[in-house]
Protein backbone atom coordinates (compact mmCIF):
# COMPACT_ATOMS: atom_id res chain seq x y z
CA UNK A 1 0.00 0.00 0.00
CA UNK A 2 1.44 3.39 -1.15
CA UNK A 3 2.20 5.82 1.86
CA UNK A 4 -0.36 8.45 0.74
CA UNK A 5 -3.16 5.75 1.21
CA UNK A 6 -2.09 4.59 4.40
CA UNK A 7 -1.96 8.71 5.11
CA UNK A 8 -5.40 8.98 4.06
CA UNK A 9 -6.78 5.93 5.83
CA UNK A 10 -5.06 6.94 9.43
CA UNK A 11 -6.22 10.50 8.64
CA UNK A 12 -9.50 9.55 8.23
CA UNK A 13 -10.10 6.35 10.72
CA UNK A 14 -8.45 9.48 13.38
CA UNK A 15 -10.09 12.37 11.73
CA UNK A 16 -13.93 10.11 12.45
CA UNK A 17 -12.74 9.26 15.95
CA UNK A 18 -11.98 12.53 17.04
CA UNK A 19 -15.30 13.75 15.39
CA UNK A 20 -16.95 11.38 17.15
CA UNK A 21 -15.48 11.87 20.83
CA UNK A 22 -16.08 15.73 19.75
CA UNK A 23 -19.35 15.45 19.49
CA UNK A 24 -19.49 13.46 22.87
CA UNK A 25 -17.29 15.79 24.90
CA UNK A 26 -19.32 18.92 23.69
CA UNK A 27 -22.99 17.37 24.74
CA UNK A 28 -21.11 16.70 27.84
CA UNK A 29 -19.12 19.76 28.27
CA UNK A 30 -22.87 21.06 27.63
CA UNK A 31 -24.35 18.97 30.59
CA UNK A 32 -21.75 19.94 32.82
CA UNK A 33 -21.53 23.40 32.19
CA UNK A 34 -25.40 23.25 33.50
CA UNK A 35 -24.33 20.92 36.48
CA UNK A 36 -21.15 22.70 37.77
CA UNK A 37 -20.17 26.50 38.81
CA UNK A 38 -17.42 28.36 36.14
CA UNK A 39 -15.14 28.34 38.90
CA UNK A 40 -14.93 24.36 38.40
CA UNK A 41 -13.89 24.35 35.11
CA UNK A 42 -11.37 27.25 36.15
CA UNK A 43 -9.76 24.52 38.71
CA UNK A 44 -9.14 22.12 36.28
CA UNK A 45 -8.05 24.37 33.62
CA UNK A 46 -5.17 25.98 36.20
CA UNK A 47 -4.34 22.51 37.45
CA UNK A 48 -4.31 20.60 33.65
CA UNK A 49 -1.97 23.98 33.15
CA UNK A 50 0.46 23.31 35.74
CA UNK A 51 1.10 19.66 35.40
CA UNK A 52 1.40 20.12 31.63
CA UNK A 53 4.61 22.61 32.06
CA UNK A 54 5.90 19.59 34.07
CA UNK A 55 4.98 17.01 31.75
CA UNK A 56 6.89 18.77 28.92
CA UNK A 57 9.85 19.15 31.23
CA UNK A 58 10.56 15.14 31.13
CA UNK A 59 8.99 13.47 28.65
CA UNK A 60 8.76 15.53 25.21
CA UNK A 61 10.08 14.14 21.71
CA UNK A 62 10.81 10.21 23.27
CA UNK A 63 8.08 9.13 21.80
CA UNK A 64 8.86 11.22 18.68
CA UNK A 65 12.43 10.57 18.33
CA UNK A 66 11.02 6.05 18.09
CA UNK A 67 8.86 7.58 15.14
CA UNK A 68 12.14 9.28 13.66
CA UNK A 69 14.45 6.61 14.13
CA UNK A 70 15.69 4.67 11.37
CA UNK A 71 18.15 1.65 11.20
CA UNK A 72 18.19 -2.20 11.13
CA UNK A 73 15.49 -4.08 13.17
CA UNK A 74 17.86 -4.85 16.28
CA UNK A 75 19.02 -1.94 16.61
CA UNK A 76 15.58 0.07 16.63
CA UNK A 77 14.43 -2.72 19.42
CA UNK A 78 17.00 -1.89 21.37
CA UNK A 79 16.05 1.62 20.78
CA UNK A 80 12.25 1.27 21.29
CA UNK A 81 12.89 -0.83 24.27
CA UNK A 82 15.84 2.43 26.13
CA UNK A 83 13.11 4.77 25.35
CA UNK A 84 10.18 2.97 26.87
CA UNK A 85 12.32 2.15 30.08
CA UNK A 86 13.55 6.27 30.32
CA UNK A 87 9.95 7.40 29.35
CA UNK A 88 9.03 5.52 32.34
CA UNK A 89 11.35 6.95 34.46
CA UNK A 90 10.60 10.54 33.60
CA UNK A 91 7.12 9.82 33.95
CA UNK A 92 7.67 8.94 37.83
CA UNK A 93 9.99 12.32 38.13
CA UNK A 94 7.10 13.72 37.19
CA UNK A 95 4.48 11.95 39.08
CA UNK A 96 7.01 12.68 42.39
CA UNK A 97 7.35 16.69 41.58
CA UNK A 98 3.72 17.00 40.98
CA UNK A 99 2.99 15.18 44.49
CA UNK A 100 5.52 17.76 46.50
CA UNK A 101 4.32 20.50 44.59
CA UNK A 102 0.76 20.08 45.47
CA UNK A 103 0.49 21.45 49.12
CA UNK A 104 2.30 24.91 47.75
CA UNK A 105 -0.88 24.99 45.31
CA UNK A 106 -3.02 24.02 47.57
CA UNK A 107 -2.17 26.44 50.30
CA UNK A 108 -2.28 29.58 48.03
CA UNK A 109 -5.40 28.44 46.15
CA UNK A 110 -8.03 26.47 47.40
CA UNK A 111 -8.53 22.56 48.97
CA UNK A 112 -10.03 21.08 46.58
CA UNK A 113 -6.74 21.69 44.11
CA UNK A 114 -4.94 18.73 46.40
CA UNK A 115 -7.22 15.58 45.23
CA UNK A 116 -7.79 17.59 41.56
CA UNK A 117 -3.98 17.31 40.95
CA UNK A 118 -3.77 13.81 42.50
CA UNK A 119 -5.93 12.65 40.16
CA UNK A 120 -4.68 13.94 37.28
CA UNK A 121 -1.19 12.69 38.39
CA UNK A 122 -2.45 9.20 38.07
CA UNK A 123 -4.37 9.59 34.75
CA UNK A 124 -0.83 11.33 32.78
CA UNK A 125 0.93 8.41 34.46
CA UNK A 126 -1.33 6.02 32.53
CA UNK A 127 -1.22 7.85 29.18
CA UNK A 128 2.41 8.50 29.22
CA UNK A 129 3.01 4.50 29.95
CA UNK A 130 0.99 3.78 26.67
CA UNK A 131 2.74 6.47 24.77
CA UNK A 132 5.31 4.53 23.54
CA UNK A 133 3.44 0.99 22.16
CA UNK A 134 1.35 3.95 20.26
CA UNK A 135 4.79 5.31 18.72
CA UNK A 136 5.05 2.26 17.04
CA UNK A 137 1.88 2.27 15.43
CA UNK A 138 2.12 5.67 14.35
CA UNK A 139 5.86 4.51 13.27
CA UNK A 140 4.01 2.17 11.16
CA UNK A 141 1.32 4.61 9.94
CA UNK A 142 -0.78 1.89 11.76
CA UNK A 143 -3.69 3.49 13.25
CA UNK A 144 -6.50 1.28 13.91
CA UNK A 145 -5.70 -0.57 16.41
CA UNK A 146 -4.89 2.78 18.22
CA UNK A 147 -8.37 4.66 16.89
CA UNK A 148 -10.10 1.77 18.36
CA UNK A 149 -9.11 1.94 21.91
CA UNK A 150 -9.42 5.74 22.03
CA UNK A 151 -12.56 6.20 21.32
CA UNK A 152 -13.31 3.53 23.51
CA UNK A 153 -11.97 5.24 26.29
CA UNK A 154 -13.00 8.87 25.65
CA UNK A 155 -16.54 7.51 25.49
CA UNK A 156 -16.47 6.05 28.40
CA UNK A 157 -14.42 8.78 30.33
CA UNK A 158 -17.41 10.98 29.24
CA UNK A 159 -20.38 8.56 29.98
CA UNK A 160 -17.90 8.54 33.75
CA UNK A 161 -18.29 12.25 33.66
CA UNK A 162 -22.08 12.53 33.34
CA UNK A 163 -22.43 9.85 36.19
CA UNK A 164 -20.22 11.42 38.72
CA UNK A 165 -21.69 15.03 38.22
CA UNK A 166 -25.14 13.49 38.54
CA UNK A 167 -24.12 11.85 41.90
CA UNK A 168 -22.38 15.05 43.22
CA UNK A 169 -18.82 14.94 43.01
CA UNK A 170 -18.47 18.42 41.85
CA UNK A 171 -15.06 19.42 40.06
CA UNK A 172 -13.79 15.59 40.35
CA UNK A 173 -16.18 14.89 38.19
CA UNK A 174 -14.41 16.00 35.37
CA UNK A 175 -10.88 14.23 35.91
CA UNK A 176 -11.60 11.31 38.16
CA UNK A 177 -13.14 9.16 35.02
CA UNK A 178 -9.80 9.71 33.17
CA UNK A 179 -7.86 8.28 35.82
CA UNK A 180 -9.90 5.10 36.81
CA UNK A 181 -10.44 3.95 32.95
CA UNK A 182 -6.73 5.34 31.99
CA UNK A 183 -4.84 2.54 33.35
CA UNK A 184 -7.24 -0.53 31.66
CA UNK A 185 -6.47 1.14 28.03
CA UNK A 186 -2.45 1.24 29.12
CA UNK A 187 -2.20 -2.30 29.61
CA UNK A 188 -3.89 -3.11 26.74
CA UNK A 189 -1.93 -1.14 24.28
CA UNK A 190 1.19 -2.55 25.96
CA UNK A 191 -0.25 -6.00 25.28
CA UNK A 192 -1.38 -5.83 21.81
CA UNK A 193 1.28 -3.48 20.26
CA UNK A 194 4.58 -4.83 19.05
CA UNK A 195 6.49 -3.65 21.65
CA UNK A 196 9.68 -5.74 22.57
CA UNK A 197 11.32 -4.95 25.63
CA UNK A 198 15.22 -6.25 25.64
CA UNK A 199 17.60 -6.59 27.96
CA UNK A 200 18.21 -4.01 30.79
CA UNK A 201 17.05 -0.49 30.07
CA UNK A 202 19.78 0.48 27.18
CA UNK A 203 21.56 3.20 29.26
CA UNK A 204 23.94 3.80 26.22
CA UNK A 205 20.75 5.19 24.18
CA UNK A 206 19.55 7.55 26.76
CA UNK A 207 22.00 10.11 25.55
CA UNK A 208 21.29 9.90 21.72
CA UNK A 209 17.55 10.29 22.65
CA UNK A 210 17.67 12.97 24.46
CA UNK A 211 20.12 14.50 21.98
CA UNK A 212 17.37 14.48 19.47
CA UNK A 213 14.76 15.50 22.44
CA UNK A 214 16.17 18.50 24.29
CA UNK A 215 14.86 21.34 21.39
CA UNK A 216 11.56 19.65 21.01
CA UNK A 217 11.30 20.32 25.07
CA UNK A 218 12.29 23.33 24.91
CA UNK A 219 10.05 24.40 22.42
CA UNK A 220 6.95 21.98 23.86
CA UNK A 221 7.53 23.92 27.31
CA UNK A 222 7.23 27.49 25.64
CA UNK A 223 4.44 26.57 23.48
CA UNK A 224 2.55 25.20 26.11
CA UNK A 225 3.03 28.24 28.50
CA UNK A 226 1.95 30.02 25.93
CA UNK A 227 -1.09 28.20 24.85
CA UNK A 228 -1.84 27.51 28.57
CA UNK A 229 -0.17 29.77 30.32
CA UNK A 230 -3.54 32.50 29.31
CA UNK A 231 -5.51 30.75 32.13
CA UNK A 232 -2.63 31.15 34.51
CA UNK A 233 -2.84 35.05 33.55
CA UNK A 234 -6.48 35.18 33.36
CA UNK A 235 -6.88 33.59 36.60
CA UNK A 236 -4.04 35.92 38.39
CA UNK A 237 -5.53 39.19 36.71
CA UNK A 238 -9.69 38.95 36.24
CA UNK A 239 -10.28 36.00 38.71
CA UNK A 240 -11.73 32.64 38.39
CA UNK A 241 -15.10 33.20 37.44
CA UNK A 242 -13.80 35.25 34.49
CA UNK A 243 -11.10 32.12 34.04
CA UNK A 244 -14.23 29.55 33.61
CA UNK A 245 -15.90 32.08 31.31
CA UNK A 246 -12.96 31.97 29.11
CA UNK A 247 -12.11 28.49 29.51
CA UNK A 248 -15.62 27.28 28.07
CA UNK A 249 -15.21 30.03 24.90
CA UNK A 250 -11.69 28.59 24.62
CA UNK A 251 -13.16 24.93 24.19
CA UNK A 252 -15.58 25.73 21.67
CA UNK A 253 -13.84 27.86 19.41
CA UNK A 254 -11.27 25.06 19.30
CA UNK A 255 -13.64 21.88 19.45
CA UNK A 256 -12.63 21.45 15.64
CA UNK A 257 -8.78 22.57 15.94
CA UNK A 258 -8.40 19.94 18.60
CA UNK A 259 -9.82 17.48 16.71
CA UNK A 260 -7.64 17.97 13.50
CA UNK A 261 -4.62 18.85 15.19
CA UNK A 262 -3.87 15.72 16.77
CA UNK A 263 -4.42 13.86 13.38
CA UNK A 264 -2.53 16.42 11.96
CA UNK A 265 0.54 15.81 14.31
CA UNK A 266 0.29 12.16 14.28
CA UNK A 267 -0.16 11.28 10.45
CA UNK A 268 2.10 14.07 9.41
CA UNK A 269 5.53 13.12 11.37
CA UNK A 270 5.73 9.38 9.92
CA UNK A 271 4.93 10.38 6.92
CA UNK A 272 7.48 13.66 6.48
CA UNK A 273 10.05 11.35 7.80
CA UNK A 274 9.63 8.42 5.52
CA UNK A 275 9.88 10.96 2.31
CA UNK A 276 12.51 13.30 3.88
CA UNK A 277 15.47 12.82 1.81
CA UNK A 278 13.58 14.38 -1.22
CA UNK A 279 13.24 17.66 -0.74
CA UNK A 280 10.58 18.34 -3.88
CA UNK A 281 8.67 15.38 -2.73
CA UNK A 282 8.30 16.62 1.05
CA UNK A 283 7.16 19.88 -0.56
CA UNK A 284 4.59 18.69 -2.55
CA UNK A 285 3.34 16.46 0.26
CA UNK A 286 3.19 19.42 2.85
CA UNK A 287 1.33 21.60 0.35
CA UNK A 288 -1.03 18.92 -0.67
CA UNK A 289 -2.13 18.35 3.49
CA UNK A 290 -2.04 21.88 3.76
CA UNK A 291 -4.59 22.10 0.71
CA UNK A 292 -6.72 19.54 2.48
CA UNK A 293 -6.92 21.03 5.37
CA UNK A 294 -7.70 24.00 4.50
CA UNK A 295 -10.15 22.08 1.94
CA UNK A 296 -12.11 20.75 5.34
CA UNK A 297 -11.42 23.28 7.87
CA UNK A 298 -11.96 26.46 6.41
CA UNK A 299 -15.59 26.42 5.74
CA UNK A 300 -16.24 24.43 8.76
CA UNK A 301 -15.10 26.52 11.23
CA UNK A 302 -16.47 29.82 9.79
CA UNK A 303 -19.70 28.48 9.63
CA UNK A 304 -19.23 27.76 13.50
CA UNK A 305 -18.17 31.48 13.04
CA UNK A 306 -21.58 32.53 11.93
CA UNK A 307 -23.53 30.92 14.24
CA UNK A 308 -21.45 31.34 17.44
CA UNK A 309 -23.85 33.01 19.24
CA UNK A 310 -26.68 31.07 19.03
CA UNK A 311 -24.87 27.67 19.20
CA UNK A 312 -23.75 28.78 23.04
CA UNK A 313 -26.43 29.49 24.60
CA UNK A 314 -27.82 26.23 23.90
CA UNK A 315 -25.06 24.18 24.09
CA UNK A 316 -23.87 25.59 27.49
CA UNK A 317 -27.44 26.69 28.88
CA UNK A 318 -28.63 29.98 29.74
CA UNK A 319 -28.37 29.97 33.75
CA UNK A 320 -26.23 32.51 33.98
CA UNK A 321 -26.13 35.75 32.65
CA UNK A 322 -22.38 35.91 31.67
CA UNK A 323 -22.88 33.29 29.01
CA UNK A 324 -24.31 35.60 26.56
CA UNK A 325 -20.70 36.80 26.54
CA UNK A 326 -19.56 33.26 25.44
CA UNK A 327 -20.84 33.65 21.44
CA UNK A 328 -18.82 36.71 21.15
CA UNK A 329 -15.54 35.46 22.87
CA UNK A 330 -15.80 32.22 20.50
CA UNK A 331 -16.00 34.99 17.49
CA UNK A 332 -12.90 36.45 18.37
CA UNK A 333 -10.97 33.62 19.51
CA UNK A 334 -11.60 31.57 16.13
CA UNK A 335 -9.39 34.22 14.18
CA UNK A 336 -6.77 32.39 15.94
CA UNK A 337 -8.21 28.99 15.07
CA UNK A 338 -8.22 29.46 11.43
CA UNK A 339 -4.75 30.81 11.46
CA UNK A 340 -3.30 27.97 13.66
CA UNK A 341 -5.14 25.48 11.27
CA UNK A 342 -2.25 26.96 8.44
CA UNK A 343 0.37 26.08 10.40
CA UNK A 344 -0.67 23.19 11.81
CA UNK A 345 1.70 20.68 9.70
CA UNK A 346 4.72 22.29 10.24
CA UNK A 347 5.38 20.91 13.79
CA UNK A 348 5.56 17.41 12.32
CA UNK A 349 7.60 19.29 9.48
CA UNK A 350 10.61 20.38 11.79
CA UNK A 351 10.58 16.96 13.66
CA UNK A 352 10.83 14.38 10.92
CA UNK A 353 13.57 16.66 9.18
CA UNK A 354 16.22 16.55 12.13
CA UNK A 355 15.05 20.57 12.93
CA UNK A 356 13.74 20.43 16.20
CA UNK A 357 15.61 23.48 17.21
CA UNK A 358 13.74 26.19 14.93
CA UNK A 359 10.57 25.80 16.50
CA UNK A 360 12.51 26.06 20.19
CA UNK A 361 14.15 29.75 18.45
CA UNK A 362 10.79 30.92 17.60
CA UNK A 363 8.67 30.14 20.78
CA UNK A 364 11.70 31.42 22.98
CA UNK A 365 10.29 34.86 21.56
CA UNK A 366 6.98 34.82 21.19
CA UNK A 367 6.29 33.21 24.55
CA UNK A 368 7.43 35.99 26.73
CA UNK A 369 6.01 38.43 24.62
CA UNK A 370 2.76 36.96 24.06
CA UNK A 371 2.38 36.64 28.15
CA UNK A 372 3.80 40.11 28.96
CA UNK A 373 1.39 41.85 26.34
CA UNK A 374 -1.54 39.64 27.64
CA UNK A 375 -0.89 40.66 31.30
CA UNK A 376 -0.17 44.21 30.77
CA UNK A 377 -3.71 44.40 28.11
CA UNK A 378 -5.45 42.33 30.90
CA UNK A 379 -4.47 44.29 33.85
CA UNK A 380 -5.12 47.92 31.90
CA UNK A 381 -8.64 46.57 30.82
CA UNK A 382 -9.65 44.83 34.29
CA UNK A 383 -12.02 47.46 35.75
CA UNK A 384 -13.75 48.61 32.51
CA UNK A 385 -16.00 45.43 32.21
CA UNK A 386 -13.99 44.77 29.03
CA UNK A 387 -10.80 42.57 30.03
CA UNK A 388 -12.20 39.49 29.43
CA UNK A 389 -12.81 40.59 25.74
CA UNK A 390 -9.58 42.40 25.52
CA UNK A 391 -7.55 39.47 26.54
CA UNK A 392 -9.27 37.49 23.94
CA UNK A 393 -8.40 39.64 21.35
CA UNK A 394 -4.32 39.75 22.23
CA UNK A 395 -4.45 35.93 22.31
CA UNK A 396 -6.23 36.33 18.47
CA UNK A 397 -3.75 38.73 17.35
CA UNK A 398 -0.83 37.26 18.70
CA UNK A 399 -1.53 33.90 17.53
CA UNK A 400 -2.55 34.65 14.30
CA UNK A 401 0.52 36.16 13.44
CA UNK A 402 2.81 33.66 15.47
CA UNK A 403 1.40 30.94 13.01
CA UNK A 404 1.92 32.90 9.98
CA UNK A 405 5.92 33.27 11.03
CA UNK A 406 6.44 29.43 11.89
CA UNK A 407 4.47 28.97 8.08
CA UNK A 408 7.27 31.05 6.57
CA UNK A 409 10.03 29.69 8.59
CA UNK A 410 9.22 26.06 7.21
CA UNK A 411 9.18 27.59 3.57
CA UNK A 412 12.28 29.90 4.23
CA UNK A 413 14.26 27.27 6.57
CA UNK A 414 13.33 23.79 4.94
CA UNK A 415 11.72 24.54 1.42
CA UNK A 416 13.95 27.80 0.82
CA UNK A 417 10.57 28.80 -0.87
CA UNK A 418 8.86 32.34 -0.39
CA UNK A 419 6.26 31.80 1.71
CA UNK A 420 3.33 33.01 -0.80
CA UNK A 421 4.28 29.94 -2.82
CA UNK A 422 2.89 27.75 0.30
CA UNK A 423 -0.24 30.43 1.21
CA UNK A 424 -1.13 29.96 -2.36
CA UNK A 425 -2.44 27.04 -1.52
CA UNK A 426 -4.69 28.38 0.96
CA UNK A 427 -5.83 31.59 -0.45
CA UNK A 428 -8.69 29.60 -2.78
CA UNK A 429 -10.10 27.57 -0.29
CA UNK A 430 -9.83 31.03 2.35
CA UNK A 431 -11.25 33.36 0.02
CA UNK A 432 -14.77 31.47 -0.87
CA UNK A 433 -15.04 30.59 3.22
CA UNK A 434 -14.40 34.08 4.32
CA UNK A 435 -16.65 35.86 1.19
CA UNK A 436 -19.55 33.71 2.33
CA UNK A 437 -19.26 34.06 6.29
CA UNK A 438 -19.05 38.13 5.05
CA UNK A 439 -22.92 37.37 3.30
CA UNK A 440 -24.24 35.26 6.08
CA UNK A 441 -23.26 37.92 8.64
CA UNK A 442 -24.86 40.72 6.86
CA UNK A 443 -28.05 38.62 5.97
CA UNK A 444 -27.93 37.84 9.71
CA UNK A 445 -28.46 41.78 11.11
CA UNK A 446 -30.39 42.70 8.04
CA UNK A 447 -32.98 40.10 7.37
CA UNK A 448 -35.23 39.12 10.55
CA UNK A 449 -35.22 35.88 11.33
CA UNK A 450 -37.36 33.70 14.10
CA UNK A 451 -36.35 34.35 17.14
CA UNK A 452 -35.81 30.40 17.55
CA UNK A 453 -31.86 29.74 17.87
CA UNK A 454 -32.44 26.43 15.73
CA UNK A 455 -34.39 28.33 12.75
CA UNK A 456 -31.56 31.20 13.06
CA UNK A 457 -28.91 28.54 13.09
CA UNK A 458 -30.47 26.20 10.40
CA UNK A 459 -31.10 29.83 8.29
CA UNK A 460 -27.74 31.15 8.65
CA UNK A 461 -25.73 27.61 7.40
CA UNK A 462 -28.40 27.48 4.69
CA UNK A 463 -27.07 31.04 3.51
CA UNK A 464 -23.68 30.08 4.43
CA UNK A 465 -23.21 26.96 2.49
CA UNK A 466 -25.10 27.67 -0.75
CA UNK A 467 -23.08 31.28 -0.92
CA UNK A 468 -19.62 28.84 -0.17
CA UNK A 469 -20.64 26.10 -2.99
CA UNK A 470 -20.93 28.84 -5.55
CA UNK A 471 -18.48 30.91 -4.80
CA UNK A 472 -15.79 28.20 -3.93
CA UNK A 473 -16.63 27.25 -8.05
CA UNK A 474 -16.22 30.35 -9.20
CA UNK A 475 -13.22 31.65 -7.77
CA UNK A 476 -11.53 28.48 -7.23
CA UNK A 477 -12.02 26.43 -10.32
CA UNK A 478 -8.79 24.58 -10.45
CA UNK A 479 -8.89 23.26 -6.77
CA UNK A 480 -11.98 21.55 -7.35
CA UNK A 481 -9.79 18.97 -9.77
CA UNK A 482 -6.42 19.13 -7.69
CA UNK A 483 -8.76 18.27 -4.54
CA UNK A 484 -9.99 15.66 -6.71
CA UNK A 485 -6.76 13.75 -7.74
CA UNK A 486 -5.49 14.41 -3.83
CA UNK A 487 -8.82 12.45 -2.78
CA UNK A 488 -7.89 10.02 -5.82
CA UNK A 489 -4.27 9.32 -3.95
CA UNK A 490 -5.56 8.32 -1.03
CA UNK A 491 -8.79 6.10 -2.10
CA UNK A 492 -10.07 5.44 -5.48
CA UNK A 493 -14.09 5.67 -3.62
CA UNK A 494 -12.94 9.03 -2.61
CA UNK A 495 -11.71 10.20 -6.17
CA UNK A 496 -15.39 9.34 -7.36
CA UNK A 497 -16.98 11.24 -4.62
CA UNK A 498 -14.34 14.55 -5.47
CA UNK A 499 -15.49 14.72 -9.24
CA UNK A 500 -19.61 15.11 -7.84
CA UNK A 501 -18.12 18.57 -6.93
CA UNK A 502 -18.18 19.70 -10.42
CA UNK A 503 -20.66 21.19 -12.11
CA UNK A 504 -20.81 19.54 -15.12
CA UNK A 505 -20.67 15.64 -13.80
CA UNK A 506 -23.19 16.75 -12.16
CA UNK A 507 -25.48 18.09 -14.92
CA UNK A 508 -24.37 15.39 -17.00
CA UNK A 509 -25.67 12.89 -14.16
CA UNK A 510 -29.01 14.77 -13.59
CA UNK A 511 -29.71 15.05 -17.84
CA UNK A 512 -28.76 11.24 -17.90
CA UNK A 513 -31.36 10.80 -14.92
Amino acid sequence: MSTARKAGQAAGALFLRKIWTSVVTLGVIGYLARTLDLEAFGVVAVCATLLSLIQVLAVSGISEYVVFFNGEEEKRRAVTSAAFWLNLVASLLVVIAGICAAPFIVESHDPIYGPVIMVMLASFFSSMVASIPKALYRKEINYGPMVALETVQQTFVSIGQVILAWQGFGVLSLVLPTAIIGPVIAGIFIWKSPLVLTGGFGFRYWGQILGYTKHIIGARLLTRLANEGDNLVIAKVLGPQALGLYSLAYRMANILFLSLMPVVVDVSMPVFARICGDKRRLFLGYVKMLSLISFVMFPVLLLLFVNAQELAPLIYGDKNADFAQIGMLVQILMISVLGRCISSPTGGLFNAVGKPQIPLWFTSIFTPLFLGTLYLTSTLYVTSGYGIHVAAWTVAVFFTAGQLVQTWLASRLIFNYPVSRVLFRVWPYALPAGVAAGIAMIARVSVPFDENAITHIVAMSTIFSLSYAVLFRLLSPKEVARIGVLFQSIHPKLGQAARWMTWPVLRKAIVHS
